[in-house]
């Protein structure tokens, strides 16, 4: 039987995303990551592989966030 993976961490959505760790972090945190919800309400954050497969797919972009403006400056 084949499985696939479901679900990936931050990192592995900030590489799939070509945005750094902290970046996919602060969307994570102000609910602009596709797909993301945390276990047990304050537990570890996941993302749903088929919803970031279906963002990137549509050709989504994430909005600017802090974390964005920060490294601009």
């Amino acid at each position: 039987m084949i499985s696939r993976r479901l679900t990936t961490d931050i990192p592995g959505a900030a590489r799939m995303l070509g945005i750094s760790d902290r970046v996919a972090y602060d969307h994570a945190r102000v609910g602009t990551l596709p797909g993301c919800f945390r276990l047990g309400g304050k537990g570890r954050w996941l993302v749903s592989l088929p919803a970031l497969e279906e963002f990137l797919a549509s050709g989504g972009k994430l909005g600017s966030t802090e974390a964005d403006k920060r490294l601009v400056r």
